[in-house]
């Protein structure tokens, strides 16, 4: 059996038509057909979401395109619902377990990078005094000629550090931190991060 199941396209984990079909020992145009008659039965959101229509060149017929679908875990359930038999079962058994792990891998993969980015903040505040100074004032409302009296510096460079600061994404307004047991997305700050800005 293929061990390319599923693969990462645009950050989702899909398999296409063309695989399935080669997978099931099916005709593409059939499967094409099935895809086709199930997207008229869903709404449409639903399908232009989970089954995407794509075109690769196809050497077999000179170059022209040919087309094939990129499909969802959801989508690929849909599908396959109509398959029968024991060899069907394993297949889709193999699939589903394809996403798990590629899904897996995703989410692990965004969570490390989620912390390391957190960690470089941190340090970044922990290691710059005026970060640390400018975020203070600018949690408070100040703007930018009270900062440069209380830094004692000139505007022009509270303006150079604010840009430094949004392009690092280290503003109070650019604080985004997605929490790892609902998965949900929180603009607040973390104790830790309290802790280092001496708020």
């Amino acid at each position: 059996m293929a061990t390319n199941l599923v693969h990462l396209e645009n950050g989702h984990a899909v398999t296409s038509s063309l695989q399935i079909a080669e997978i099931f020992d099916k005709q593409h145009k059939n499967i094409l057909q099935s895809i086709e008659n199930l997207s008229i039965q869903l709404d449409k959101s639903f399908a232009s979401l989970n089954f995407q229509l794509c075109y690769k060149n196809n050497d077999l017929q000179n170059g022209k395109p040919q087309a094939y679908y990129n499909l969802t875990r959801d989508a690929f359930v849909l599908l396959a619902m109509g398959f029968t038999g024991s060899k069907a079962l394993q297949f889709k058994l193999a699939y589903l377990n394809a996403f798990n792990q590629l899904e897996y891998h995703i989410i692990h993969h965004q969570s490390t990078l989620i912390d390391l980015n957190s960690r470089l903040k941190d340090r970044l505040m922990v290691d710059h005094l005026q970060y640390r100074q400018m975020y203070r004032y600018l949690s408070k409302g100040l703007d930018n000629d009270e900062i440069a009296r209380c830094m004692q510096i000139s505007t022009r460079r509270v303006r150079k550090i604010k840009e430094e600061m949004r392009d690092l994404e280290l503003l109070p307004d650019q604080e985004v931190f997605v929490l790892a047991h609902t998965g949900k997305i929180a603009r607040t700050v973390s104790p830790i991060q309290l802790g280092l800005l001496g708020v």
